[in-house]
């Protein structure tokens, strides 16, 4: 199951692959924007102008990390200041101004000196290979308003349908999982866009039902 969305559409589809060529069917060989996801593969095999890792994806993973041993609280700590400094600067719309340009250089670079250092803990290491394997694209969020630093709300909307769709017992029919595809995709755009989604259907309903009728006179 797939959960594309922006700030005001949501699109659920239901596909029997993970892989990027859903992501190809959608948008073709080039995404002129910025994708904003976790650090799965399918993604990074998908042109797009930009790209936006999730933070909330890697703070759990390190934050798990920091259970165990002590370099995963050492790392916790400073991905968690990183993150703290990017919800500020959110919080007070200085998107892409000359102080926050400067920080992210020095964010980028310390990211890679991360390399450097003797880490332990093999569990630390891979997840420092995976963050700096994407160094370019955790602070894209800095650069425009629009760019969120998770993707929590994809998140969410996609676990609604995973409950949905276990809880009815998965789709035994083409027609089943094109309806579901639609009936999901309409009612989180309208959500997102602050309408009622089962006043919304009611009325093109009765609409249909009316049919053109006699002109008004």
């Amino acid at each position: 199951m797939w959960n594309i969305s922006t700030n005001k559409d949501v699109l659920v589809l239901i596909r029997n692959s993970r892989g990027s060529k859903v992501l190809k069917e959608l948008f073709g060989d080039f995404l002129n924007g910025v994708l904003n996801s976790d650090c799965y593969s399918a993604y990074g095999k998908f042109k797009a102008k930009e790209y936006q890792k999730c933070w909330a994806h890697i703070l759990r993973d390190v934050k798990d990390l920091a259970k165990h041993n002590e370099e995963g609280v050492e790392l916790h700590k400073m991905l968690l200041r990183m993150y703290n400094y990017i919800k500020k600067v959110k919080q007070e719309k200085q998107e892409d101004t000359p102080r926050v340009k400067a920080w992210v250089r020095r964010a980028k670079k310390k990211i890679i000196s991360w390399l450097d250092k003797n880490w332990e803990s093999k569990a630390v290491l891979n997840l420092i290979l995976r963050i700096t394997k994407y160094s370019d694209d955790w602070f894209t969020c800095l650069k425009y308003p629009y760019v969120e630093p998770t993707n929590n709300s994809s998140e969410r909307d996609i676990r609604k349908n995973v409950i949905a769709r276990k809880i009815s017992g998965q789709h035994r029919s083409e027609l089943g999982m094109r309806s579901r595809e639609i009936m999901m995709s309409t009612i989180l755009t309208l959500r997102k866009r602050n309408k009622n989604p089962f006043g919304f259907v009611q009325n093109k309903i009765e609409k249909y039902n009316l049919g053109p009728g006699p002109p008004n006179i």
